[in-house]
């Protein structure tokens, strides 16, 4: 049986050596035979079953994937037009296990609370905006929703920090949506300006009488204020259970070069590769039998330039 999977956009900024340990947003099901769901906003696709995922790309300018480690960490990582890494999780650590999942997939039909921290970037601004959401077992278990924006390190009377009250309303569907300005890119330091979505004030989260602060937090890491440019391309995959393959269809966007781009998975590179000019509509069918489940299928574009593998596209074996 052919299972086809949606399209994934550009992707992460990783070096070649580092591709097989990267981890991506799982592809949904096509949901066929479902109605139309006309009204849901850009930033929200629409999965079937009240479930919805965070599509920051739809509303931010620039390359971005979400990637995930687990329900309660990950990264956002844009390759362009400036390479920045967002680290999202948990303010507690694992000492004290948040009672919630932080996750780009919000699910509306169940009891489980989630929450997802999104950086949105406007080029011709040069400012990005926090995107705070949440489902509404969330939003409703805390009696307070903060913001807060500023440097979390040193001395507690030095630190610079903003409030803002979050004031999460229901973006679509029972998806829950609050929204701040940052401003511009932060600066290169240890300890930039950062983002804590939280249950207290900053006052309260300082004191040891408040209690256990409950939220997450998300961490900017600048990678290249200036990077090369990237080939923009959309792939689609549709995995073939039973023969174990996978066909890679090139839908649009620029013309590769297959000597400057390679498939591969746990480290390896597929016997099948692209070669000659790759253009829209072209396909490769590469096995995947010694793949283990959830392993990335990953097409990586190696720079000349700064002799790096820039992931184009991922696909997640399915079990």
């Amino acid at each position: 049986m052919i299972r086809r999977r949606r399209l994934l956009r550009t992707t992460l900024a990783a070096g070649a050596a580092g591709v097989a340990g990267c981890m991506s947003a799982e592809p949904a099901d096509e949901q066929d035979g479902e109605p139309p769901d006309d009204d849901t906003p850009a930033d929200l696709e629409r999965l079937g079953d009240g479930r919805y995922e965070v599509d920051i790309g739809a509303i931010s300018d620039g390359q971005v994937q979400v990637l995930e480690a687990d329900a309660a960490m990950g990264a956002i990582l844009y390759i362009s037009p400036i390479r920045i890494e967002w680290t999202y999780g948990h303010l507690q650590g694992d000492e004290t296990p948040e009672s919630f999942d932080i996750d780009p997939v919000l699910d509306t039909t169940d009891d489980e609370a989630t929450l997802f921290l999104a950086p949105v970037y406007d080029a011709d601004a040069e400012n990005w905006q926090i995107n705070a959401y949440a489902d509404e077992t969330y939003d409703e278990a805390r009696e307070n929703h903060r913001i807060h924006l500023g440097r979390f390190m040193g001395v507690v009377d030095d630190r610079e920090i903003e409030e803002h009250d979050a004031g999460f309303t229901e973006h679509h569907d029972g998806v829950y949506r609050a929204t701040v300005d940052f401003g511009p890119t932060p600066a290169d330091s240890e300890d930039p300006r950062a983002v804590h979505v939280s249950n207290m004030t900053v006052e309260e989260a300082d004191s040891d009488d408040a209690g256990p602060e409950v939220g997450g937090f998300l961490h900017p890491n600048v990678i290249d204020r200036d990077p090369p440019a990237v080939p923009t391309v959309e792939f689609s995959f549709a995995y073939d259970d039973t023969a174990r393959q996978v066909t890679i269809t090139h839908e649009s966007g620029d013309t590769l070069q297959g000597e400057s781009t390679w498939i591969g998975f746990g480290g390896n590179r597929t016997d099948e590769q692209f070669s000659g000019e790759v253009t829209p509509g072209d396909q490769l069918t590469v096995a995947v039998a010694d793949a283990n489940p959830d392993d990335p299928l990953v097409i990586v574009w190696d720079n000349s330039t700064t002799d790096e593998g820039i992931p184009l596209g991922t696909f997640e074996i399915p079990e």
